[in-house]
């Protein structure tokens, strides 16, 4: 505490990559899934944005006519 965290908003991530966010069972009556979303794994992420960089430089290097 006292201090910033910076990060991914646990649940934006699980709408695109769930398998990159860890769960926490619940047992509250009131919320359908069963589950939290707790935290993401920011290892399983790191390939996922690799080649989203590679992809960009593509279109990049398409659009300057390189």
């Amino acid at each position: 505490r006292g201090k910033a965290d910076h990060g991914f908003i646990a649940e934006e991530v699980e709408s695109i990559l769930p398998k990159t966010v860890t769960y926490d069972a619940i047992d509250h009556e009131d919320l359908d899934k069963g589950y939290r979303v707790e935290a993401v794994t920011y290892g399983d992420i790191t390939p996922y944005l690799v080649e989203a960089v590679k992809d960009l430089k593509a279109r990049i290097e398409t659009l300057e006519g390189a």
